[in-house]
Formats: C-alpha cells, structure tokens, sequence
C-alpha cells in the first residue's frame, strides 16, 4: 500500500522530523511496536559468506522526501508491504487528525491511500517501465561503505530487494529477476549523519517480476529506506 499525507506545516520539514513523526504516528496505534519497530525493524535470519546465520533487520516502509502538491500543500508520500506496519500506520494518522498537536511541528491534515500502481506483467511475468526517484538512493557494498560507482550496483540493489522481501514476506522471492538502467549513472553527494555520502538521482528504466517490483515500489531501493531515501515512482503513474 502506499499513501499521500498533507501535512499542517507552512515550511518543508526535515527528513529526521519526518522520520520522528512516522514512529509517533504508529505508536498512537501501538507504542510497543513503534519502540521495536525503532529500535529493531522487521528481524529476518540470514547465513553470512562463511555459513553462519546471522539476525538481519530491515526498516519495513520508506517514504519521499516532502514536497509540495499544486495547492501549494507540503506533502509525503509512504508505503510498505507489511500489514502490521500498514494497520497502525493509518490507524495512528486517523488519530494524530483528531488531535491539536503532534510531534512537535508537524501534524497530519489528511491522509490519501494511493491506488495500484499502473503496471502490466507479460507473459513471463515481467515488468518494464520507465521510474523515476522521488529521494535519492544510497547503496551499500559488501564491507558496509557507500558505493559511488554504478558498476556492480545493480547485484547490490537486487540482493537487497530479496532480503527485503524476505523479511516482510517469510521467504525469498520466487521469481528475482530484477534490471536497472540509470539514465545518468554519475553519483552526487548529500549530507547524511554527518557525512557526505555518494547517492543517485535519476530517471530510470525497470525490468522485473512482480515480486522484485513490490520490494522496489512498496520497500525502496537501496539502504535507509525508514530514513527517507530510495523511493521511486513511474513516470506517468
């Protein structure tokens, strides 16, 4: 699912407030999970290279930088494939509407679940579209620094998207196929806990199943998703 919210902010907030309001929001629904949700995402097991399994944890949602919408509205947009995230998602913005004041200065005016995405499958079961990002993607290699080359990104991209799916769904994708074509493949750089970080903002075009197609849209691409990075959309959605 992914939904539009117009926020009651004059001024575009930054995505650390952005992020403080999404676990406020659910823990108006549920405060324990919010605090696990925050403290340990959704937690999957995975084997290393040398065999052991190891407890992997992924943030079960991402969402866009906020924008403006044509009245002028300052907006976000979030999704996920998890339904435990969804139901109190949208159960804490039914509430937080309801209330004078939330999380400091940003409060929900109106919450929109978003329809399908208008995507068609052949008869392989694959997808192509032309996407574009609505936040940059920041990607992460093998020993945990930040790619800045677009060589070996789409491996990174694609491993990724399975352990995200894997981790909401209980079980790897059936079908992983997944390509990735950046229209502009030179990284720039933004600042992200203190540090300038290599990340990409492009059009894009996507083939993939349909599973590898829910991880992207609904999860994001690449790393610190729960943190407002690598949401995509397509183009003429």
């Amino acid at each position: 699912m992914r939904a539009k919210i117009v926020l009651d902010s004059a001024v575009k907030p930054s995505l650390k407030s952005v992020t403080g309001f999404i676990y406020y929001i659910i823990g108006l629904s549920d405060k324990v999970y919010a605090k696990d949700l925050h403290d340990n995402g959704t937690i999957y097991k995975k084997a290393n290279k040398y065999g052991k399994v190891e407890n992997k944890k992924v943030k079960p949602f991402v969402f866009s930088h906020p924008y403006y919408n044509d009245l002028g509205e300052c907006c976000i947009k979030v999704s996920s494939l998890d339904p435990k995230f969804l139901l109190n998602f949208v159960r804490g913005i039914q509430k937080a509407t309801n209330t004078p004041s939330v999380a400091g200065d940003i409060k929900p005016k109106s919450i929109k679940l978003l329809p399908d995405a208008a995507v068609k499958f052949n008869e392989n079961g694959i997808m192509n579209r032309e996407m574009f990002m609505l936040s940059p993607v920041v990607v992460k290699g093998h020993d945990g620094s930040y790619i800045d080359k677009y060589d070996g990104l789409e491996e990174r991209l694609k491993n990724n998207l399975r352990d995200k799916y894997a981790a909401v769904k209980g079980a790897m994708p059936n079908n992983d196929f997944f390509k990735i074509d950046f229209k502009d493949k030179e990284c720039k750089y933004k600042r992200i806990d203190d540090k300038d970080v290599p990340v990409f903002l492009t059009r894009f075009t996507l083939s993939a199943s349909q599973e590898m197609f829910e991880a992207a849209y609904f999860l994001g691409l690449g790393a610190k998703n729960g943190m407002g990075f690598g949401m995509v959309e397509i183009h003429n959605n």
